[in-house]
């Protein structure tokens, strides 16, 4: 959460940099209610929500079991756009996205796929 607090002002002047100075301040002038609505509950409401569910995850279960979770948040961020907004999902970050479901399964069903493999070879 704290790590939050530093992030906003080197991507200000990082987009200031790449998108063309005056043109973000016309960009943020021009927006819509809707927009800021949108702003106000992804920095807040969303962000609030996810941090109160993942300390009422840490209290119920050890870091060790909930950390790997953590993975899955660029994964949903890619699936939310593509189910929400419609963008598409390139080859590569789908195999990305694959490839880290895959890597969650292996953490979270390994010990139980080798006790079956070793029931099975038995």
């Amino acid at each position: 959460m704290w790590a939050s607090l530093a992030a906003p002002l080197p991507l200000m002047l990082a987009s200031w940099w790449f998108e063309g100075g005056p043109r973000v301040l016309t960009a943020i002038a021009d927006m819509r209610w809707q927009i800021w609505a949108c702003v106000l509950f992804m920095s807040y409401f969303a962000t609030l929500f996810g941090l109160a569910m993942w300390n009422v995850l840490l209290h119920r279960y050890p870091t060790a079991v909930i950390t790997p979770f953590a993975l899955l948040i660029p994964v949903s961020g890619l699936v939310s756009g593509a189910v929400f907004l419609g963008e598409g999902l390139a080859p590569l970050q789908f195999a990305g996205a694959v490839l880290v479901l895959a890597g969650l399964a292996w953490n979270i069903y390994s010990a139980q796929a080798r006790a079956w493999l070793a029931r099975t070879l038995d």
